[in-house]
């Protein structure tokens, strides 16, 4: 149990130090860097969906070629029905981090109109 506390607080220092690195707020740097990674898991999800259907648009044109030529392998290809299963669940998957995303950012206006908001207030005082 005492590695899980030690790891856990190496971690956080090991946060706190790249904050302050990089000149932001504890808040800030983490809502940065979870941003971007949603970012990266909902273009990898898309990148996913994307290559499993152009890999059934190539099958069916190689089919269709080697069909031509009277030609046919069966052990060639993946099954269709699986690939299209892939590609509804990176599409699904991109769904949810899109959202995921969304949200962080419309709560990321939100704090900004809010500072804006303060820093007018404290102006006008």
């Amino acid at each position: 149990m005492n590695i899980v506390f030690t790891g856990s607080r190496q971690f956080a220092n090991g946060i706190r130090e790249a904050a302050e690195i990089s000149g932001m707020t504890l808040s800030g740097f983490v809502r940065k860097a979870l941003i971007r990674y949603c970012t990266q898991q909902y273009q990898q999800a898309v990148d996913n969906a994307a290559a499993n259907r152009k890999i059934i648009e190539l099958q069916r044109q190689l089919k269709k070629s080697l069909a031509d030529r009277k030609v046919q392998d069966p052990n060639v290809y993946e099954d269709e029905k699986a690939l299209a299963e892939k590609a509804e669940h990176f599409e699904e998957t991109a769904e949810l981090w899109q959202g995921v995303l969304e949200k962080l950012l419309m709560s990321e206006e939100y704090l900004k109109d809010k500072k804006a908001a303060d820093e007018e207030e404290e102006e006008e005082e």
